[in-house]
């Protein structure tokens, strides 16, 4: 694998985890207030959600994400890239904590740590 192709891959990892971590903080500011019992209400907050500034930034990351991907499969077999797709959990996972501070315990230490692992196997194979 190229380290062009590697880059692209890591890029498409990193603005995937930018677009969700661009998503939570938008939608902390409607959570509690609509239900699925009030079709209305929700519909009204999805759209006022759906049209916040950190959502549409994270529509376009996904779009820059998909692009790099589309840049790294040209070279990259999909079975040797898609592994790396699973470190945008771990990502995810990690500015959780550190951006969001959510909660760290052990068991969601050891499943980054595993996923990181199972990358670096699959990736040496």
């Amino acid at each position: 694998m190229s380290s062009t192709s590697l880059l692209y891959i890591f890029g498409s990892v990193v603005v995937t985890a930018v677009a969700q971590l661009c998503i939570k903080v938008a939608s902390r500011q409607f959570s509690g207030g609509a239900t699925a019992g009030n079709a209305v209400s929700l519909a009204g907050s999805l759209v006022q959600q759906a049209l916040h500034p950190l959502s549409i930034v994270a529509v376009f990351a996904y779009a820059i994400s998909l692009l790099l991907w589309f840049l790294a499969l040209r070279d990259v077999p999909l079975s040797v890239a898609y592994p790396f797709a699973g470190l945008t959990m771990a990502l995810v996972a990690a500015l959780g904590i550190v951006v969001l501070g959510e909660s760290v315990d052990l068991p969601k230490l050891v499943g980054i740590t595993l996923i990181i692992a199972g990358v670096v196997l699959l990736a040496r194979t």
